[in-house]
């Protein structure tokens, strides 16, 4: 027997977009079951699912207070067309991914609008470990199950009694691998033998390339002054491509697009120069050095710096409690402390070989056959399951009754 579920998705970043996509993946190969998939879907979890966006999971992408201020009624628009759609949608479950400004108000309104009988899960823990544990306590009220890819964020779940699940970090395991390729094969291959090579990830906001691109163009400006074997790699979503090519118009430069190329030119790198985020993640896994680099308006990072716990902002660094990685943010983000950062690591050995050696060392905590961990999928089908029991145990007590209104009605 074939049983069939419709899900709900909601995710508003590129990340997201690929946790999402790879739990589809993992769904879809469980036997006996069917999914079909709606909701707000970035371009690979349409690729993975065959699932139609309701309206472009970009929109969703905006970072600070000030921000998003100009689209707040756009915001709003696309709240209650959402709940809407889950109102005549009447998925069997709802799963948020990440973006907690977005999904944490769309759950609430779904809540007190909709009277559904619907798990709720959400994947990606909002970071109350760096600022606002009481997130917690709010988490707990809005959902059933809380999906962590980090094993040091559960405890603060379980303390306030909310179901929660280590399921593993997939941009980690998915990273693992990367150190055999040959590289001078790929070197090879896009004619890029002999060169020192630097990658670039700006950003996948539209605000944080208005930042960010400025800046680095000075530096890659300044650098090929003073090395003329350099080149720059910079990976990227194909909406964004316009908006870097206005800035960015060196010869020495390959923006690429297609996964393939970013993940062979990203190994065969030399240097990472790295927006803080989940990017940061996915590039130490990389084994190649690394600095982070960050600038938002003065507005938004002042109030940000008021709530923050932490030192680092960096998950390497946070974890390891110790400067692993450098962190170049706001005023610090310039072209003199970017070329002195970068050269400590063109032209010292020793200092690539320490931050490697210590990204290792945080690698391996998050060795599974150390932590108690869950697939996110297995998470997912133990509710439907428990709602497929539950409408069974339902019809089977209706039905008695049915029987025994019967009887007296014809005693």
């Amino acid at each position: 027997m074939i049983n069939h579920y419709k899900l709900f998705i909601s995710v508003g970043e590129a990340s997201g977009d690929i946790l999402a996509a790879n739990l589809m993946r993992d769904l879809k190969k469980i036997p006996n079951y069917k999914f079909k998939f709606y909701g707000i879907a970035g371009e690979r979890m349409i690729s993975e699912g065959g699932i139609k966006s309701l309206f472009p999971s970009k929109e969703l992408a905006i970072m600070g207070y000030l921000e998003i201020i100009p689209k707040i009624f756009k915001i709003l628009f696309r709240l209650f067309q959402t709940i809407l759609y889950i109102k005549k949608l009447m998925p069997d479950l709802i799963i948020t991914v990440d973006s907690p400004g977005f999904n944490f108000l769309l759950v609430k309104l779904v809540k007190k609008f909709l009277n559904l009988d619907i798990a709720i899960i959400h994947y990606v823990a909002p970071t109350v470990w760096a600022y606002k544990p009481e997130r917690a306590q709010k988490c707990a009220e809005l959902f059933n199950h809380m999906l962590v890819i980090f094993p040091f964020e559960k405890k603060y779940f379980d303390k306030v009694g909310l179901k929660c699940s280590y399921v593993g970090n997939p941009t980690i395991e998915s990273g693992s691998d990367y150190g055999q390729i040959n590289k001078d094969d790929i070197r090879k291959e896009y004619g890029l033998i002999g060169k020192k090579i630097i990658t670039i990830i700006p950003g996948s906001r539209k605000n944080e390339l208005k930042y960010h691109l400025p800046v680095l163009r000075e530096y890659m400006d300044e650098l090929c002054k003073k090395y003329k074997n350099i080149f720059f790699i910079l990976p990227t979503l194909g909406h964004l491509e316009k908006q870097i090519k206005r800035y960015l118009k060196h010869d020495n430069l390959i923006i690429c697009k297609d996964d393939r190329d970013k993940n062979n030119l990203i190994n065969i790198s030399d240097l990472i120069l790295c927006k803080s985020g989940t990017s940061v993640l996915e590039s130490i896994t990389k084994k190649v050095p690394i600095i982070v680099f960050y600038k938002m308006n003065r507005f938004t990072a002042y109030i940000i710096k008021k709530k923050l716990k932490i030192s680092y902002v960096a998950i390497c660094n946070i974890v390891m409690n110790k400067s692993i990685i450098p962190e170049l943010l706001q005023d610090n983000f310039n072209v003199r402390n970017l070329l002195l950062e970068s050269e400590k690591f063109i032209n010292n050995k020793e200092k690539v070989t320490q931050q490697l050696k210590d990204i290792e060392l945080f690698l391996t905590k998050f060795d599974s056959s150390k932590i108690e961990r869950q697939k996110a999928s297995e998470v997912i089908l133990s509710y439907l399951e428990g709602a497929l029991a539950s409408i069974k145990e339902n019809k089977a007590l209706l039905s008695k009754y049915s029987v025994k209104e019967e009887m007296y009605i014809h005693r």
